[in-house]
């Protein structure tokens, strides 16, 4: 599974990416919305985990433009302190609120290699390697 990680916190990536390891995830590690999106064009990852407090858009801003910019956006995780008030978009996997442990943050990501949207993007992958033999 491919993830970009977006966190400006330094340390915070770190956490994340100590409790992702040996789970089978390359994390693409970004410290703001902007590179955020840049990632996801360059990487075309399976989910996306963003903290709400980037230095440039809010991780709900960031989620907002995903979903603008592409017909099947990845999944998304919002990592934050307060949990949105609305109802989620559906293309958005779920909330993880701060502090969290490494236990949560791995339920979340069982929960996105689950999801029937990830299965469906590593098939149209599968077909585009396929394809360009």
């Amino acid at each position: 599974m491919r993830v970009v990680l977006a966190d400006a916190d330094e340390r915070m990536r770190a956490v994340v990416r100590f409790a992702l390891a040996g789970h089978a995830v390359v994390v693409a590690e970004v410290a703001s919305a902007s590179q955020c999106l840049a990632a996801v064009e360059e990487y075309r990852p399976d989910a996306v985990l963003v903290a709400d407090d980037l230095p440039d858009y809010s991780g709900r801003e960031t989620l907002a433009l995903l979903l603008r910019r592409s017909a099947s956006p990845p999944r998304v995780l919002l990592l934050g302190a307060v949990k949105p008030s609305s109802a989620s978009d559906p293309r958005t996997v779920g909330y993880l609120s701060l502090p969290f442990d490494a236990h949560d943050l791995i339920s979340q990501m069982d929960r996105l290699m689950a999801s029937p949207a990830r299965l469906h993007r590593a098939k149209l992958r599968e077909n585009e390697k396929g394809a360009g033999r």
